[in-house]
């Protein structure tokens, strides 16, 4: 189950759920809440817009746009708060023709001023200078190009892009000296490839060194049927790194042994990286006891060096809410999901700490063997380990997903929405339950509200 780019969320019915308005919650909520909605109403992923809003949860009719993307299929998601609530950082596809991501890590300061991409080595800003040409071979994996077909060949920090000729080569001409890379994308055609749907788009990238008024030789660049994505950022304490979670997809043709027809499947891997938030790399995180464990749903926390996060294994039970620090070299079990065989597989997907770093807030997914029956579990524990506490639950074939506390600790703020399959959602909306008890107040109800990030 994709949990993250399939946007995995949650419709809930609670016994003391309501409604949003200006009379329901006035004067109980303190700060206000960013989030991700789409703008269209269309069901056509391709037209779809989302964008940044924020609202105040005393009043959450009163709306306010932080971004103001129309493009058709521009998506934001899981928008974050620095910790002194003076920048937002979300995932997004808004610059992905010109990145190494398909989705890359964005910031910009509280009013939505100063965007800038963080991750995939893009830039929103145009590279400006002395010019030069570039010239190079796009080939598909098994070396040749005659299988490919709509490739398309950009530049970091460009807007203008270039095609191939038949055998595969290109010539980029003005591209500027401090472009760093070249990407091509396209579709490759395998032999043996009887399906009617294909791997889908492939892609790949050279590193260049553009010298003014000159051709430089990029070589070849060999694409495949394969992307990355940085999601779900959060900040470090100090405001200099993120943490993120790195997904890595990749589409291969295979057959089940039984002498039919071979189809393509997806592999999808998570992992965390951190970035610095200049641009730069700094490391990948596993856990150094359990490398080949899958991690997701990170949270930096705002009073000490470590990182929480979701963490998978291939076995029943193999779940955990683990804490790690930022360098890799130590780890802890913060909560281990139920062991027992006999119940359904269960697992962590994404995790907040509180304000004061004493808690820790996240979202466990039960999925039994049919999908339709998953169920999704809000929980808080003590950073000790102690004082596991269920605060929220769905019903089966409902998912939940990032929860976001208030700046005075006292409630979390989440979404919500109807997804049968746990990939096409019919509808979210945004919701806040009191930590201590008292209810769950609904925000917004319109269900295209997403991922709320609760700042001051």
């Amino acid at each position: 189950m994709r949990h993250i780019l399939k946007v995995v969320l949650v419709f809930v019915t609670l016994v003391s759920l309501t409604v949003g308005s200006a009379a329901i919650g006035q004067g109980i909520f303190t700060g206000s809440i960013t989030f991700v909605h789409e703008d269209t109403g269309s069901g056509d992923p391709a037209e779809q817009v989302y964008n940044l809003m924020r609202l105040a949860p005393n009043y959450p009719a009163q709306q306010v746009a932080l971004t103001r993307f129309t493009a058709g299929n521009s998506i934001v998601r899981k928008p974050v708060w620095s910790k002194d609530y003076r920048q937002l950082a979300f995932s997004g596809n808004i610059n992905s023709p010109f990145s190494l991501e398909s989705y890359s890590i964005f910031a910009m300061n509280a009013d939505g001023s100063n965007l800038r991409q963080v991750s995939g080595s893009g830039t929103l800003a145009r590279i400006s200078g002395p010019l030069g040409t570039v010239v190079g071979r796009v080939i598909d994996p098994r070396g040749g190009s005659r299988s490919l077909s709509s490739v398309v060949v950009s530049a970091q920090g460009m807007t203008q892009t270039t095609t191939c000729r038949e055998d595969g080569s290109f010539v980029f001409e003005n591209v500027p000296v401090g472009v760093s890379w070249v990407k091509a994308e396209g579709l490759i055609r395998y032999p043996e490839d009887t399906t009617t749907e294909g791997p889908g788009l492939s892609m790949g990238f050279t590193n260049v060194q553009v010298k003014a008024g000159q051709v430089t030789n990029a070589g070849t660049v060999v694409i495949n049927p394969h992307s990355s994505a940085s999601l779900e950022p959060s900040w470090s304490s100090d405001g200099k790194q993120m943490v993120v979670t790195h997904e890595n997809t990749l589409r291969a043709l295979r057959t089940d042994g039984q002498g039919k027809a071979p189809r393509w499947q997806t592999d999808v891997s998570y992992a965390l990286a951190v970035w610095g938030t200049n641009g730069t790399f700094v490391r990948n995180l596993i856990l150094p006891n359990l490398p080949t464990f899958q991690l997701m749903g990170p949270d930096w926390s705002p009073t000490q060096n470590m990182i929480a996060c979701g963490a998978i294994g291939n076995a029943t039970g193999q779940g955990f809410l683990a804490a790690l620090s930022p360098d890799g070299t130590m780890s802890r079990s913060l909560h281990q999901v139920s062991k027992e065989v006999t119940t359904p597989q269960q697992f962590i997907t994404q995790c907040r700490w509180s304000p004061d770093g004493k808690r820790v807030a996240f979202v466990q997914i039960s999925l039994p063997p049919d999908a339709s029956l998953a169920t999704a579990q809000l929980y808080v524990i003590q950073a000790d380990t102690t004082g596991l506490r269920l605060l929220a639950s769905t019903n089966p074939g409902q998912f939940m997903e990032t929860p976001s506390w208030s700046p005075d600790g006292q409630f979390l703020a989440y979404d919500v929405a109807d997804s049968p399959d746990g990939e096409t959602v019919l509808r979210s909306d945004i919701y806040a339950v009191n930590v201590n008890g008292g209810g769950v107040t609904r925000l917004t109800d319109d269900g295209r509200s997403y991922h709320p990030a609760w700042g001051r």
